[in-house]
């Protein structure tokens, strides 16, 4: 497992926060915005229409989520990440991808100076929470080999300063991608590692699934299987994490993942696990 962190990645979460999303993928943070504008001594504004558009056509755009940020050198290099993307049209480029391209731009220089000030800040913080999910990836060693030999993947994790809240996860190429926030109040070092093995779940139970969409409830059945996967998981693996898990979680959201998934579905989900 490789552990980074990325400037790049955390600049287009970054503007991501400033972005109401309804629908799972939200990951809009008023108490971060307040808190980075301060430190970066301006706001970061995203156009309503730029906004509006995105949420229109989430399916379609989703992808901005999940490009490989981490290896570009700057924002012209994230800017041709996205527009090499061949699923948008003319309407997405005129109305998405210019303007966010043109935040990205505008944005760059200052954010890259805070990010550098912040990562120095938390070097300490970001050593500790590395370590940590490496000794209970080593605990839950069984489940990151399952996973490699299903996916045929390596692991990459990227620690986030701009990601406050969820994660996100995408397969490219020969290497799964994880990324994860940084410790806070909202989010403890063990529910930082919980997130990554929800991430990597999804990787093993999607394809269970014929397709997932946020607009016709499967990106629902997907959470119901993962949260209910992982309780299992924990239950084999780690019982100490199993029950900050449920804590976590809530008895009572498991038990909705539970109702919610028919005894097919359980079935299949239990021959992966066991």
């Amino acid at each position: 497992m490789e552990i980074v962190r990325s400037v790049y990645t955390d600049l287009i979460f970054h503007i991501f926060a400033h972005v109401k999303v309804d629908n799972a993928s939200d990951i809009y943070d008023e108490a971060y915005i307040a808190s980075v504008e301060k430190e970066l001594g301006r706001k970061t504004v995203i156009p309503e229409s730029v906004t509006a558009y995105y949420c229109a056509n989430f399916e379609r755009l989703a992808f901005v989520n999940f490009l490989p940020y981490f290896m570009a050198k700057s924002a012209d290099e994230v800017c041709f990440m996205i527009r090499q993307v061949g699923m948008t049209t003319e309407e997405d480029v005129a109305k998405f991808i210019n303007p966010f391209c043109d935040v990205i731009k505008e944005l760059s220089a200052d954010y890259v100076d805070y990010w550098e000030r912040k990562a120095k800040e938390r070097q300490v913080s970001y050593e500790e929470l590395k370590s940590y999910v490496n000794e209970q990836a080593s605990v839950m060693s069984r489940f990151f080999e399952d996973l490699h030999g299903m996916t045929n993947t390596k692991l990459m994790v990227i620690i986030s300063e701009g990601l406050r809240c969820n994660g996100r996860a995408t397969i490219m190429g020969d290497t799964c991608i994880v990324t994860l926030p940084m410790p806070s109040e909202q989010y403890s070092m063990p529910q930082i590692f919980m997130q990554l093995v929800h991430e990597c779940t999804h990787m093993i139970t999607d394809p269970l699934l014929d397709s997932i969409r946020m607009d016709d409830g499967s990106h629902d059945v997907a959470e119901y299987q993962v949260m209910l996967f992982d309780l299992w998981l924990f239950e084999r693996d780690d019982s100490k994490l199993r029950d900050e898990y449920v804590k976590w979680l809530s008895q009572e959201t498991l038990d909705e993942c539970d109702q919610k998934l028919s005894e097919e579905q359980k079935k299949k989900l239990r021959a992966l696990l066991f």
